[in-house]
């Protein structure tokens, strides 16, 4: 089921994505709501990612 979720823009209400490879990353609000999905070559301490944390 939160595979489906993080996945189909119609659960999430935010994107469709696909899952390339191992290690994509998703961003989760405190309420759980989907903010975005970095994919694989996103280290997971690029600003990108800890700007929204």
């Amino acid at each position: 089921p939160i595979y489906q979720w993080l996945t189909s823009k119609e659960k999430n209400g935010v994107l469709d994505s696909e899952v390339k490879w191992n290690f994509n990353k998703y961003l989760l609000d405190e309420n759980g709501l989907l903010l975005k999905k970095f994919d694989s070559d996103t280290e997971p301490l690029s600003e990108s990612i800890t700007r929204l944390l």
